[in-house]
């Protein structure tokens, strides 16, 4: 099977190593045997890989668990009662970006409800107008780069995924710069009123 594999430090004694690969069916297994079926996937690795590999030992250690990701249509609320950060816009791990999500979407919405002339539902309207398009290019990205080491043996597939990616990550650069400053004029304005 094709994927990457890594490790993560954790400091001079410990770490984490990481397998990232396609398990078609999104099998279960029995966590008695996570560490044997986690070391046979890493059979083909060799050198440092392979001395990490051989110290996998114990399963009740070893994290098993498919990647997923979701983002829901608007609305996200019903009545005064809004969903919020992976209820309705989880993303794999592969941008790092779930904290930072949760911090914006919290900054959006206080924004949102802090405005005196709407209603808590135009409030929540405005909420999910500005932070769909934020999540919706997060959540994209992040399957895509998930996806890359997926298609290694594919040049020109795997070319082409890396320009998407490329390019979606120029876009998320210029959608969080003018949501950042979007916010910061804001803050400005208010400082001075």
């Amino acid at each position: 099977k094709q994927g990457k594999c890594g490790f993560t430090p954790v400091n001079d004694a410990t770490g984490y190593v990481l397998l990232v690969q396609a398990e078609p069916g999104n099998p279960r297994y029995p966590e008695d045997r996570l560490a044997a079926l986690f070391r046979e996937r890493l059979a083909a690795c060799t050198g440092k890989m392979a001395a990490l590999r051989d110290q996998i030992t114990d399963p009740s250690l070893v994290v098993y668990r498919p990647l997923e990701a979701l983002l829901l249509p608007a609305p996200w609320y019903r009545g005064n009662a809004l969903l919020i950060g992976d209820a309705v816009h989880a993303t794999t791990p592969h941008l790092a970006s779930g904290a930072g999500m949760a911090v914006e979407s919290a900054l959006v919405l206080a924004e949102e409800l802090a405005r005196p002339d709407r209603s808590i539902g135009e409030a929540l309207d405005a909420y999910t107008e500005r932070r769909y398009p934020r999540c919706e290019i997060v959540v994209s990205t992040s399957i895509a780069v998930g996806l890359i080491p997926q298609r290694v043996d594919e040049p020109i597939a795997g070319f082409s995924w890396a320009l998407g990616v490329i390019g979606a990550i120029t876009f998320l650069a210029s959608l969080l710069a003018h949501e950042l400053s979007h916010s910061f004029t804001a803050q400005i304005g208010r400082a001075h009123v």
